[in-house]
Formats: C-alpha cells, sequence, structure tokens
C-alpha cells in the first residue's frame, strides 16, 4: 500500500465494497493534521470501544513530526492487538475477519486494531449432551470465547492453541490444541499439512466439513475416527489425558491361544463370523467385543444414539449364530492341526513356510513359498478339488481391488466368502506364496493338503522322497 492516499483508500473502498455492502463502514478522520480513514464491519465493532479511540486520535497534536505508522501505534492506539499491516491483502482479509483498518497520509500501510465483538449466543448446556451433574456450559461459535473455556479448566504453559488459517474462500480459523510435549509431533505437522492445502469452497457444515476434508475418499467405516463435542469439559479430558483405544482385528486368531487381545489390555476386538468364531454355521455377521463404553458407543453408531443395542433385526440367524459359535472351538482346532500339517509336509520338501512346522501358532494361516505361479496354481486347484461345493472348477488368476497383482484364490464353500472353511489364495508374485487356512475338520483339512501336493507332483514340480 505504497500509492498516494486518495489512491490507496479508493483501491480498499472497492476491495471491502464500501457502497456496495450496507454493513461496510467507512469513515474519513483528520488526525493530528493528517488526513485518515477508518473500516469496520459494523456487526463486527464495539462502538463504545471505537468512540473512546476515535475522540483520543481527534485530540492528538500535530503529527508532522512522526515519521512511521509504529510510532503512532505506540502513542496513540490503546487496543491491546494491534498491528501495522504493509500489505492490502492481508488489511482486506483483518477487516472481514472483524479487525479495525486505519490509514494515514504519509504513511505506508495501515493499522488493523482487534476491537471486535462477534455476534454469539450465550454459554449455555448443548442439547444434544445434557449431563445431571457437572459443568453445563458449553462451546459457542466464538473461538476466542471457546479458547477461554479450554484455559479456564487447563491452568497450564503447556496448553498451546495454535491458530490455523483455512485457504479457502472463507479463510475460517481453526485451532489445534494440544499439551506440548505430549502431542505426537508427527500427527501435528500432518494435520498441520492438510488443514492448509484443504481444498474446499466452504465450510458451512463446520466440524463436519474440516474432518471429511481431513479424511477424503475413505471407504465408510463404522467405528468412527473423529469425536465430536460441544462441552468443553469433555474437550478438555481428551487434550489432558491424551487416551488411546488400541482396537484389534482378531480374524483367524479367535481360539487359537488361550487367551485373547482383550486379556492383555485391548480396548475393543472385532472380528467376523465366517471365520474361526462362526463354526462354519453362521451364515453372515461380525462382532463387537470389549469394554463397555467401546460396545456401547459402536452401538450407538451402527443403530442410533439412545437405541443401540437394544434394536435391530436379527432376520432369525441367532441359533445358527450360537451353534457356530459353541462348536467354533473345535472347528479351529481341526483347521490349526491342518496348518500344522500343510507346514510339516512342505517343510520336508524342500519349500519355505511360514510358520515353520515348530512355532508357536497365533491363527490359523499357513504360508507356503511355493517358487513359481505354476506351482501356486496347481496347489489351489488341488485345494479345489478337495472342496466339497464346485470342486469340478479350476482357479485362474484374476485382477482384485487393492491388489497390485492379479490373484488366484481356491474354495469351495457352504458359505461364500468363508474362510474357516478349506480355502487358499494368493497375489501372482514373488515369492510366491499361497496362504492355506480353515477346514471345516481335520480330515477335510489333511485331504486338501494331500490333494494341493498331488497336484504339485502331477505338475512335476515337487518331487516325494523315495
Amino acid at each position: 500500500m505504497k500509492q498516494n492516499f486518495s489512491a490507496r483508500t479508493t483501491a480498499l473502498d472497492d476491495a471491502l465494497g464500501v457502497g456496495r455492502c450496507f454493513d461496510m463502514t467507512a469513515r474519513d478522520l483528520t488526525i493530528g493534521g493528517r488526513r485518515a480513514r477508518l473500516w469496520v464491519v459494523n456487526g463486527y465493532a464495539q462502538e463504545s470501544v471505537l468512540e473512546r479511540i476515535i475522540a483520543q486520535w481527534l485530540a492528538a497534536p500535530d503529527l508532522a513530526d512522526m515519521k512511521t505508522p509504529d510510532a503512532f501505534l505506540r502513542r496513540f492506539v490503546t487496543a491491546c492487538d494491534a498491528a501495522v499491516c504493509l500489505k492490502k491483502e492481508a488489511a482486506v482479509l483483518g477487516v472481514f475477519s472483524g479487525k479495525t483498518l486505519l490509514v494515514v497520509d504519509g504513511w505506508d500501510g495501515g493499522i488493523l486494531m482487534d476491537v471486535k465483538q462477534f455476534p454469539t449466543r450465550s454459554i449455555e448446556e448443548p442439547d444434544t449432551s445434557r449431563v445431571l451433574r457437572g459443568s453445563h456450559d458449553g462451546f459457542v461459535e466464538n473461538l476466542m470465547q471457546n479458547a477461554a473455556l479450554l484455559r479456564r479448566r487447563i491452568r497450564d504453559s503447556r496448553l498451546t492453541l495454535e491458530r490455523v488459517q483455512l485457504d479457502n474462500r472463507s479463510h475460517t480459523d481453526v485451532v489445534l490444541c494440544y499439551m506440548d510435549g505430549e502431542a505426537d509431533p508427527d500427527l501435528l505437522a500432518e494435520i498441520r499439512k492438510k488443514l492448509e492445502n484443504m481444498q474446499v469452497g466452504s465450510i458451512a457444515m463446520s466440524q463436519e466439513s474440516v474432518a471429511e476434508a481431513l479424511s477424503p475418499r475413505q471407504f465408510w467405516n463404522p467405528f468412527p475416527k473423529v469425536r465430536y463435542t460441544e462441552r468443553p469439559d469433555v474437550a478438555t479430558a481428551c487434550i489432558m489425558e491424551g487416551d488411546v483405544v488400541v482396537m484389534v482385528d482378531n480374524c483367524y486368531g479367535e481360539f487359537v491361544e488361550t487367551m485373547e487381545p482383550s486379556d492383555v489390555g485391548a480396548d475393543m476386538v472385532v472380528g467376523s463370523l465366517i471365520k474361526n468364531p462362526g463354526g462354519g454355521l453362521a451364515p453372515i455377521g461380525g462382532y463387537i467385543c470389549g469394554t463397555a463404553e467401546c460396545v456401547e458407543r459402536c452401538a450407538y453408531r451402527l443403530s442410533a444414539p439412545g437405541l443401540g443395542q437394544e434394536v435391530g433385526a436379527n432376520l432369525g440367524l441367532l441359533p445358527s449364530l450360537y451353534e457356530g459359535f459353541f462348536l467354533a472351538p473345535n472347528v479351529v482346532s481341526g483347521a490349526l492341526k491342518g496348518a500344522i500339517f500343510a507346514a510339516n509336509v512342505y517343510e520336508r520338501l524342500g519349500f519355505r513356510v511360514v510358520p515353520n512346522g515348530t512355532e508357536s501358532r497365533h491363527d490359523i494361516i499357513q504360508a507356503v513359498e511355493l517358487g513359481s505361479a505354476e506351482g501356486m496354481l496347481a496347489f489351489c486347484r488341488g485345494i479345489q478339488a478337495a472342496a466339497p461345493v464346485d470342486s469340478y472348477v479350476t482357479p485362474v488368476p484374476w485382477a482384485m481391488p487393492g491388489y497390485d497383482a492379479e490373484v488366484v484364490m481356491a474354495a469351495g464353500a457352504f458359505v461364500q466368502g468363508s474362510s474357516i472353511e478349506l480355502s487358499a489364495d494368493g497375489p501372482i508374485r514373488e515369492p510366491y506364496a499361497v496362504y492355506f487356512q480353515g477346514g471345516l475338520t481335520w480330515y477335510h483339512a489333511k485331504l486338501g493338503i494331500l490333494m494341493s501336493l498331488q497336484k504339485l507332483v502331477d505338475a512335476g514340480l515337487a518331487k516325494l522322497p523315495e
């Protein structure tokens, strides 16, 4: 802003919409013998404060010897939050953000003063989070008031309230609240970068828009990754405690060991009922178990707040689920024996297996590295031939979502997708490993392994000892 005074004020009038926007106020002043102009958004102005400041300016002595706006700022501006601004774009954004801009003839730049008072509702208890005991105040739409509500509760020098301004049309302020030294610095850096690069035209839906922009293009997940609250006491607890919830995907691991993840500290354990815990009888479904708080929150998320586990259609499947769960330990035992059998057979024939024949087991999956695509296809043909359903089908590789190579799969199951039933699969790439699992009985798992070996021998890819 280094033009002459008239050109500068005209340019600012045009950028701020003076005469075009009814709420944009501009006033000409004479301060210490110099021409000056002031801009403020009418709805933001604290008139009593501005009147007091302007009265002081009008009574100022001659400013002929005052060479810079910094000197005027130190002598005549009583607002606590005030600074010289040399860029037109920053000055315009400051006015739209609620600040008051003063430009004086003869000086470069202008002075931005924060004497705003946003229109806001009173601090009251959120309708969505009422409590019987404890604090009854809630956040409002004013960042400064919300910051004060947090400061009131956390009187610690490590509390950091870091402002990030979104680079969109609204230039909305977002504040990162965290305890310095406790928050993960890498995570903070990642969030800052995402906020600074957020490409959204508006955040009219407030926190929902920010959350969606921080984690774009994700598959739907029933477990919420973002927690919303209108209560400062809840936000304070999250900032202070830094709690981490441990969720374990326990697929293929149920009933393999004497202890489950929840026995050693996991807050939530999830898995599929068409794997181990369904015992081969569950036609569909999954499970969630863990702490009462985690299970309750998931139930509310998957149905509706206040309803949770009290409602929901079971489609008449509960007897099958219960019976499958009852039989599951015995079924998993047979599948585990099959995996150990496979490891010992293929290891003795010179193939690398993971885990090996003597290692401890934590799930029912057995990897066998066959060294070639032909070996993988032969192995899968044997598994398919031993299947009780579709045993006549020949498995062939095919492109599948989520893989960078074609995948071959073998399964002939009573329940489509059930991997507690005999199955094998793997991507056609080095080290050409096929992953074998399942078998509703030990005898069926053994038959599948022997059939896979027969196919390898027939293709000349494995040689039995004399």
